[in-house]
């Protein structure tokens, strides 16, 4: 039995120097995992023997087993490379259908373009989901990377550039020619894509057309494309700002976009005014013939060029100006008729040139009598007050129009003499100086037949019993009064309007000193007597140095020659009669130019109007109504002779206006010619200090307030005493429009108001300008401390001219199906008096427009392209970012969403076993996952060769998971697993199995000299 023992023991060093030989010949191997050698004992007994009397009988291999430890990873320049760190093994198919498992992750492509191992063995994967998750519910298949992408094109259908465009290219106008690179100067070239995928050649022309103007401050490039040689077009592209938001324009020239209208119509009010209706026909509007906005004019009317008076106006010829004194009083009163913006006709004269008032025989330039009758039209139909001299007698010692003057020697307490007292009665010499006036035109004196209503609203002659007169005429009267009284003929009175009181000019003619004026007093013959100008009995003030209203005393200037009985105002109701007329006429102005007078109203806007006319008698009256005009009106005359109106006598007077009707509708909405109404200044006080909610008084302390309203400044004096809210903005209204300055110039229509949330006045002005201007100071009592002026605004408006196609007018309507608008000369329901309030804008085909500081206006976003039957799809060109520098031609940005099919340029394995491939166009594709198998033995399984296994009964069936899951190792790309054979362990595990089996040969060579000795013995 030692024989067999030792023999078994040779066999077992054998098999172990068998298995280690292999492990050190595989240590290289990719995936190879070292095997190790299970020896048993071999013992044999029989149930009666003693076990411990029997030695065993040798050695037997049990099994030879792979161990499946980690071996070491080493990175490669293959990205199909594939390594396990973990637990796990990769799937493979061998091409006749059978599965195997292997660690070697060392895979390429083939001829099939099939993931495949050295051995054609393909690895398999799993599908993946929209989100990358492995669907374990399929059938593992075999990795196919696809060379080329099948139907992933992109057609494009945007292109955006951004260029810088040379400042300094000349224009070019010669017609574009693309064989003619004079005709051009830049062009950009890149593929694009077509609907079918086929690449296309792309350029793109550039033509600078104009430089930037005083009328127009922008430069203009125009664009031509062509793809692969066919010419494409511009769509017609709507103006639109950034996001795309359609723009659209009212006829003033105003430009919204389509959610400015709709928040708009949303809002309510004039809802219908905002809508844009589809299916609607509008004018063509280009952005590009959109004009500079001016200010919106005012309804004016012209004379006919030349009068008789032509060098007097122009001061030609040695003339020095009209001469007024040349004409009578009669020919300058009630010389025209106006009307304003639906007012009554008013009648309107140059008196103030005659009847001894300051301008009176002045001789004047046509721009000098424009002024004058400025002034003398806004007075009439201004808000000032007259004096009213009505009562119901005459010679009334005791009336509130008498006034007493007294002279004075300068420090005396009583007058000089008798004769330095004189009572005037002021109705009575207005009333006579009326009637004188009234009988030198007594063929004009009443008008007959049709005369259009006219309302001689500056009249200062009403009848015996209604006087009423402005303070230049009372203060006329006056002065005439005591020029035939021989004591007071030095005295000539004047109505100071700027301080709103009358002066007494005093030469000193008669003074009881000679060369040293006398000191004047004026009042009424008691206290309680006069009303009107509001003085109480005279007293002598040797001083003068203060006065205010109410006393009797005067103010005396510096100089001693001029007196002011201040704060005395007209006591009359307001000119006008109806609230609508005051607004209408303020702002009126006359100017002189050309030799024409032009009438212009003082509202801007198509909602203005303006007529003018000779004062006329119609006669030949049929049914009550003239049919012709009797040029027989002195005034009107004089009128027709300076400022050139030619009136028709066989026509009524209605017929012989000059007219400048409003051009608006209550139903259509139609074409401006004059803009818009523009805004009057509008100021707001500061919380007033006052209880608002109950009664407040005005005193000395807070009476005062200094003005400036349209360059009139005055320090206006509230009247004393009690006020509500209400009455108190009656009080400050009426002060305020009554403000006028040296000049002239009054002021009027001012309205004052009350903001209850902000307990503040508010002021209106009474001109609606530019030029118009509010600024209050007072009292902190009326919110009138530190408040901001307040401007008007003239408004503007643009106008825009349709484009046009060989003269004719262009229409759009945009196609229901496609969005697209679509040109014609067709009007088809356009109408030419009814347009819609607001127009899509568009911009010329294919144009480029850059500010003076370079920036890009248009488009602000893309063109279109009509492009579909070159490409297939329609194709926008944006230029965002684009810029017009004094640089050099560049392209600095370009870029297209169209691509091509792509090639495989990469495949990238992620640690989950996620396999995407990419490809020249950009594009990428998830093309599944390489799963990982697991078994419950890995020990059981069978080994076959080039590091393979497959399963047994004794590993169990193999389980898949995604790498990296619980139970899965995790993937690493462009690496290899090495084997895990250690050689060190490998060559002492040689050595112990070389001694192993020389032991076991010692052993049999034992036994046999032993065999030997006793064959010996026997011999």
């Amino acid at each position: 039995m030692s024989f067999y023992t030792s023999l078994t023991g040779l066999n077992a060093a054998t098999t172990e120097l068998s298995v280690t030989s292999n492990n050190i010949a595989n240590a290289g191997t990719a995936g190879f995992k070292r095997s190790s050698a299970d020896f048993g004992d071999i013992f044999a007994s029989t149930p009666l023997q003693k076990a411990g009397s029997i030695a065993g009988s040798g050695v037997a291999l049990n099994k030879i087993m792979q161990e499946h430890t980690q071996g070491n990873v080493e990175f490669s320049s293959n990205t199909l490379d594939l390594a396990i760190t973990g637990d796990g093994f990769f799937k493979l198919k061998t091409v006749d259908g059978a599965e195997m498992y292997t660690r070697n992750g060392g895979f390429m492509l083939d001829d099939q373009n099939q993931m495949v191992n050295s051995a054609g063995q393909a690895l398999q994967i799993l599908p993946v989901d929209s989100i990358n998750n492995a669907n374990f519910e399929a059938q593992t298949t075999g990795l196919t990377v696809p060379r080329k992408t099948v139907q992933e094109f992109v057609t494009t259908s945007q292109i955006n550039l951004g260029l810088n465009l040379p400042s300094s290219a000349t224009p070019i106008t010669e017609a574009f020619n693309a064989n003619k690179p004079e005709t051009y100067h830049k062009t950009t070239a890149f593929t694009t894509y077509s609907s079918n995928g086929k690449a296309q050649l792309a350029t793109i022309y550039y033509v600078k057309t104009s430089n930037p103007t005083d009328a127009s401050p922008y430069s203009k490039w125009q664009t031509y494309v062509t793809i692969d040689g066919q010419d494409v077009r511009s769509a017609l592209t709507q103006s639109a700002s950034a996001g795309d938001d359609k723009q659209f324009i009212d006829k003033y020239g105003n430009i919204k976009t389509q959610s400015e209208l709709d928040a708009l119509a949303r809002a309510g009010g004039n809802a219908a005014q905002y809508l844009i209706t589809a299916g609607t026909t509008y004018r063509k509007l280009s952005l590009d013939n959109l004009q500079a906005a001016v200010d919106s004019k005012p309804a004016s009317v012209a004379t006919t060029a030349g009068t008789a008076f032509k060098d007097g106006l122009n001061l030609t010829n040695g003339s020095q100006g009209v001469n007024f004194a040349a004409i009578d009083d009669a020919a300058l009163s009630q010389m025209i008729e106006v009307r304003v913006n639906g007012s009554d006709w008013t009648t309107v004269g140059l008196s103030r040139m005659r009847s001894d008032h300051p301008l009176a025989d002045k001789v004047l330039s046509g721009k000098e009598i424009a002024t004058e009758l400025t002034n003398e039209i806004n007075r009439a139909f201004g808000d000032d007050k007259q004096f009213d001299f009505t009562r119901t007698g005459s010679g009334n010692a005791n009336d509130p129009g008498r006034l007493v003057l007294k002279r004075y020697v300068v420090g005396a307490v009583t007058p000089a003499t008798a004769d330095a007292n004189i009572s005037i009665n002021v109705a009575d010499i207005i009333k006579a100086e009326n009637e004188r006036k009234n009988n030198l035109g007594a063929a004009n004196s009443a008008a007959t037949g049709d005369k259009d209503n006219v309302s001689y609203q500056n009249s200062v002659y009403g009848g015996t019993n209604n006087i009423k007169s402005s303070g230049w005429q009372v203060a006329a009267a006056i002065t005439k009064h005591l020029s035939q009284q021989a004591a007071w003929n030095d005295i000539k009175v004047e109505y100071d309007a700027k301080n709103q009181g009358f002066k007494f000019h005093n030469t000193g003619a008669n003074a009881a000193v000679p060369g040293t004026p006398d000191t004047i007093s004026v009042g009424g013959l008691n206290a309680a007597t006069n009303t009107l100008f509001n003085v109480g009995t005279a007293v002598a003030d040797s001083s003068l140095a203060t006065a205010s209203k109410g006393t009797a005393t005067t103010k005396q200037t510096a100089s001693s020659s001029e007196q002011l009985l201040e704060g005395v105002r007209g006591n009359g109701s307001t000119v006008e009669s109806a609230a609508d007329q005051l607004l209408a006429g303020q702002g009126i102005t006359v100017s002189y130019a050309g030799n024409q007078f032009t009438f212009s109203s003082g509202v801007t806007g198509d909602g203005s109007s303006i007529e003018v006319r000779p004062t006329m008698t119609g006669a030949t009256l049929v049914g009550g109504v003239a049919t012709t005009t009797t040029l027989d009106h002195v005034g009107g005359n004089q009128a027709i002779a300076l400022f050139g109106f030619s009136p028709d006598a066989t026509k009524p007077p209605r017929n012989n206006s000059l007219k400048t009707d409003v051009v608006e509708s209550p139903v259509n909405n139609i074409p401006t010619q004059r803009g818009a109404a523009s805004t009057p200044a509008f100021l707001t006080g500061n919380a007033m200090g006052v209880d608002t909610g109950q009664a407040f008084n005005v005193t000395a302390v807070n009476q005062s307030i200094t003005a400036v309203i349209d360059g009139v400044t005055n320090t206006i004096k509230l009247d004393l005493g009690q006020y509500n809210i209400d009455t108190f903005q009656t009080e400050l209204a009426k002060q305020l429009n009554l403000m006028a300055d040296a000049n002239g110039k009054s002021i009027s229509n001012v309205k004052v108001g009350f903001d209850t949330a902000k307990t503040a006045l508010t002021v209106t002005g009474g001109t609606a300008t530019s030029r118009s201007f509010i600024q209050l100071i007072g009292s902190q009592d009326w919110g009138l401390e530190d408040v901001d002026a307040a401007f008007g605004k003239t408004s503007q408006y643009a106008k825009i001219d349709s484009d046009k196609l060989s003269g004719s007018n262009l229409y759009v309507r945009q196609n229901a199906a496609t969005g697209q608008w679509e040109e014609s000369i067709d009007a088809q329901d356009f109408e030419a008096n009814n347009v819609p309030y607001w127009s899509p804008i568009f911009l010329d085909r294919g144009e480029i427009t850059f500010d003076s500081a370079g920036a890009l206006v248009s488009p602000a976003t893309a063109y279109e392209l009509e492009s579909t039957l070159v490409t297939g799809n329609t194709v926008k060109i944006a230029y965002t970012g684009s810029t017009q520098f004094n640089q050099a031609f560049a392209a600095i940005s370009q870029s297209q969403d169209g691509k091509p099919e792509g090639d495989i340029n990469g495949i990238s394995i992620g640690d989950d076993g996620l396999i995407v491939a990419s490809y020249s166009n950009g594009s990428q594709k998830s093309l599944g996952k390489v799963v990982i198998a697991n078994f419950n033995s890995s020990t059981g399984l069978k080994q076959l060769g080039d590091a393979a296994f497959v399963a047994s009964g004794e590993s169990g069936e193999a389980r898949l998971g995604e790498a990296g899951s619980a139970g899965f190792g995790t993937i690493r790309s462009g690496s290899r697993e090495r084997s895990n054979v250690d050689l060190t362990n490998e060559l002492v595990d040689l050595i112990s199995a070389q001694r192993n089996f020389q032991a076991n040969a010692k052993a049999i060579e034992t036994n046999s000299a032993m065999t030997s000795a006793i064959i010996n013995i026997r011999s």
